[in-house]
C-alpha cells in the first residue's frame, strides 16, 4: 500500500496535514495509524513544536547515520551546546516537563488536545501574537566561542575513548562545530558531503542493520498477529546471594525497575548493597552516569531479610547457588507471598526450570527461563601461565598467532554455537542472534552482530578454519552441518531457510 498524503483546510483557515505511513525520514504530525517522527526539525512547520504529553524526544540519527534534517544546527541552539552533545552523542531521551524547561517544545498538551492547540499557535504565530523565532539563527542558548571549542574538545576526547574504531561521531562532531564557528548554512553543506560518504561505509550498514534487527525480534509468527500486550513490569524482586544477585540488581535499577533484593542475613545484605553500590560508582567514575544518576537508580533498590515486600511484586528473579532443594525452597515461599500476577525465573546453569520447578509446583504458567552471565573481567592470562610455567620450571611454548587469527579462533566457535541454533530452530531469524550477541554479549554494534558479521569472511573461509582447528585441537572446533551445508554450495550464513520450531 502506498504512503498518502492529506490536507484538510479547518474553519479557522489553519491547514492539517497527515501523512499516512511516512517513510522513515518525514515528520507524522498526525498519522493515521499512530504517531511517527523521524525528523524532529521540519522547516516546513515554522519551526515551532508541541507534543503530546507523555511523549518522549531523542536525537536518534547518531545510531544509524541518517540524515539529521538539521538537528546538528538546531539542536545546539534549542537547548545548549553541552546538553545537545549529550543528546546527540548518547542518544539520550528527555520527557515532556524537561523538554518544555530547555525550549525544546514550544507548549505540552494531551494527545486528545494536541491537534487544536498546535493550530492555536499556527494562528497566534500569524497574527502577531506569538513571536516566530527560527531556530536555526538562535544564538542566546549557545556558550561563548572560546568555552564552545573547549566544550568540543572534551566531546572529542570521550568520543574516542568509548568509540574508537567509528568515525561517524567524531564527523557529527565537527559539523556541530563548523555551525557555530563559521555558519549553520555551510555546516549543513558539511554534513551533507560528509553523510553521503558515510552511507557508504560497512559501520553504517551495521548500524542500519541492527537498528532493523531489534525492531524486527517483535514480529513473531501467529503471536504478533493476537494484538497481544506486554505485560508491565514495574517492581522486580532478587533473591540469593553472592556477586551475581547484585549484578542483577544494578542492572535492573540502571533500567530504572524498582528492585527489592533479598539475603539471608544482614551482613549479606549489607555486602550485597555495596556492590551495587560500588558498580554505580564506577559507572560516574568512567562518565557512563552522573551523580544524581546515581542517586536516583540507589533510591530504587530496597533490601530485605524476608518475603513482606513481596506482596506486589511483578517478577521474581532467583540467584542462589545451585542447590535444587535450596531453590525448590525458595519457589515454595515465593507462591505464598507472591501475588497472583507474579512470574518467576531462575539464573539456573545446572537445573532446567520445568525440571526444578514444573513438577512440584501449581504455577507451571508463571515460569520463565533466563540466563544472567557477569561481565567479564580483563585478565592476563597468558603472561600469568609463562610465569606460573616458568616457576616449576616447564618450557613454556608460546602459539605463534596474528591478532586476526586470535579473534577468530574465539569468535569462530561462537558463531559455530549461533549457527546451531538456527539449524535447530531454537531462533526464528538469523538477525535475532545478532540482535543478541549486540545487547547481550557486547558484540560492538558496528560489526552488525555476529551472523552478519560473519558475510566479511564468508561461509568457505569460516567452515575451512573450523575444520583445520578441529583436526589440529579436537571436536570443540568441529563445524555444525548449518556451516557445512553453506560452505559446500557457497551461500551466506545469514540467509534464511527455515522457520523456527515451536519451544512452548
Amino acid at each position: 500500500m502506498l504512503g498518502k498524503t492529506a490536507v484538510e483546510v479547518r474553519a479557522d483557515g489553519v491547514a492539517v496535514v497527515t501523512i499516512n505511513n511516512p517513510p522513515l525520514n518525514l515528520l507524522s504530525v498526525d498519522g493515521s495509524r499512530g504517531k511517527f517522527s523521524a525528523g524532529f526539525n521540519v522547516t516546513a512547520f515554522g519551526g515551532t513544536q508541541g507534543k503530546m504529553t507523555k511523549m518522549e524526544l531523542g536525537f536518534m540519527s547518531i545510531q544509524i547515520v541518517t540524515d539529521t534534517l538539521e538537528g546538528t544546527q538546531r539542536l545546539p541552539r534549542l537547548v545548549g551546546l553541552s546538553k545537545a552533545l549529550e543528546m546527540i552523542l548518547m542518544s539520550k531521551r528527555v520527557d515532556g516537563k524537561e523538554a518544555r524547561i530547555l525550549s525544546l517544545v514550544d507548549t505540552i498538551a494531551p494527545a486528545d488536545k494536541l491537534l487544536e492547540v498546535a493550530c492555536q499557535w499556527a494562528l497566534d504565530i500569524v497574527e502577531r501574537r506569538r513571536p516566530w523565532v527560527i531556530s536555526l539563527y538562535r544564538t542566546d542558548k549557545l556558550e561563548s566561542l572560546a568555552e564552545a571549542r573547549a566544550i568540543l574538545k572534551s566531546a572529542r576526547l570521550e568520543a574516542q575513548r568509548q568509540n574508537p574504531n567509528v568515525v561517524h561521531p567524531l564527523v557529527c562532531i565537527d559539523v556541530i562545530e563548523q555551525g557555530i564557528v563559521s555558519s549553520p548554512r555551510k555546516a549543513l553543506r558539511k554534513e551533507a558531503e560528509a553523510l553521503q560518504e558515510l552511507r557508504q561505509s560497512s559501520t553504517c550498514r551495521s548500524l542500519v542493520h541492527v537498528f532493523f534487527a531489534q525492531r524486527q525480534i517483535f514480529k513473531i509468527p501467529v503471536i504478533s498477529k493476537m494484538n497481544l500486550l506486554p505485560r508491565k513490569i514495574v517492581k522486580v524482586a532478587v533473591v540469593g546471594g553472592g556477586l551475581m544477585s547484585s549484578e542483577i540488581a544494578t542492572m535492573l535499577v540502571l533500567s530504572n525497575y524498582q528492585v527489592i533484593l533479598k539475603e539471608t542475613n544482614k551482613k549479606h545484605l549489607i555486602d550485597a548493597i555495596s556492590i551495587v553500590k560500588e558498580n554505580l560508582q564506577n559507572r560516574v567514575k568512567n562518565g557512563r552516569a552522573t551523580q544524581e544518576g546515581l542517586e536516583k537508580s540507589l533510591s530504587l533498590l530496597e533490601g530485605v531479610l524476608d518475603y513482606g515486600k513481596f506482596k506486589d511484586v511483578d517478577l521474581v528473579i532467583e540467584a542462589e547457588s545451585e542447590s535444587l532443594s535450596l531453590k525448590q525452597e525458595i519457589f515454595s515461599n515465593l507462591e505464598k507471598c507472591c501475588p497472583l500476577h507474579w512470574h518467576f525465573t531462575s539464573n539456573i546453569s545446572q537445573f532446567g526450570v520445568e525440571i526444578g520447578f514444573g513438577e512440584r509446583t501449581k504455577s507451571q504458567h508463571r515460569l520463565l527461563g533466563s540466563t544472567f552471565l557477569l561481565s567479564v573481567r580483563k585478565f592476563g592470562l597468558v603472561m600469568y601461565n609463562v610465569i606460573v610455567g616458568s616457576s616449576i620450571q616447564v618450557n613454556v611454548v608460546l602459539t605463534k598467532l596474528s591478532d586476526s587469527e586470535m579473534v577468530e579462533m574465539i569468535l569462530f566457535p561462537a558463531l559455530n554455537e549461533a549457527c546451531r541454533m538456527i539449524s535447530d530452530g531454537v531462533v526464528i531469524r538469523s538477525s535475532d542472534l545478532d540482535v543478541a550477541s549486540v545487547l547481550g554479549m557486547g558484540f560492538p554494534a558496528y560489526r552488525g552482530g555476529i551472523i552478519y558479521w560473519s558475510d566479511s569472511f564468508g561461509s568457505k573461509y569460516i567452515c575451512s578454519r573450523l575444520e583445520k582447528w578441529s583436526k589440529a585441537y579436537g571436536g570443540f572446533f568441529q563445524p555444525c552441518n548449518y556451516i557445512m551445508e553453506r560452505s559446500a554450495k557457497n551461500i551466506s550464513l545469514t540467509s534464511e531457510t527455515r522457520q523456527a520450531k515451536s519451544q512452548l
